[in-house]
């Protein structure tokens, strides 16, 4: 008897290995399910913009060295920032400054490595989406350069090694490069269509 349900047990054992491993978790979000629908892709587009917004925001410590004042007090932050403060600026909190970007620039590698699972999705709307994050890329860099000139290049969500910066010429050349994918996948501002828009004109 305990042969025979040894046997059973290795026979199951065998035949469901394949299924175990191929099971898709209920309540959790991977990359693999995640970018399957219309509204993934927008949801993604969204936080792009919402990233930029929060970046586009900060006033930057190279702004306020020229900013034109009547009066900076002294020992205040503004004076630190003027006066070139070395203890001030080698510390860690205002040399994360870029980061804002790096989030925004993060969010687009992952839907240019990701947006061609989602189904059932009109080539023009697809096309509205890259767009759109052509556009922040394009942002995102010429602010990048405009501030700290030589500057990291990212290449996607899946890249783990270090990055080397690329002179300024070459990240003014990304922006720009992006910004004309822009112009060529996005409609004029009077033909732009949202999702509810679309949905609407579907129902009809």
């Amino acid at each position: 008897m305990k042969r025979f349900l040894y046997s059973v047990l290795v026979l199951l054992l065998c035949t469901s290995c394949e299924s175990l491993l191929d099971l898709e978790p209920k309540n959790g979000v991977t990359f693999e399910h995640y970018f399957a629908t219309e509204q993934d892709l927008e949801a993604l587009v969204t936080q792009m913009h919402g990233n930029l917004r929060t970046a586009l925001a900060m006033v930057t410590k190279q702004e306020l060295i020229g900013l034109r004042v009547d009066v900076v007090k002294q020992g205040s932050e503004m004076n630190k920032i003027r006066g070139l403060n070395t203890d001030y600026f080698l510390n860690h909190s205002t040399q994360q400054q870029w980061r804002a970007y790096y989030n925004t620039l993060a969010i687009v590698d992952l839907f240019f490595d990701n947006y061609k699972k989602a189904k059932d999705v009109a080539p023009e709307r697809v096309r509205f989406y890259c767009g759109q994050g052509e556009f922040v890329k394009a942002l995102c860099y010429f602010y990048l350069v405009r501030m700290w000139g030589d500057a990291v290049i990212t290449k996607g969500s899946n890249y783990i090694d270090k990055y080397a910066k690329s002179p300024a010429s070459v990240v003014l050349d990304t922006a720009i490069h992006a910004a004309l994918q822009a112009y060529d996948m996005l409609p004029k501002y009077g033909n732009l269509k949202n999702l509810i828009y679309n949905y609407l004109t579907i129902c009809k």
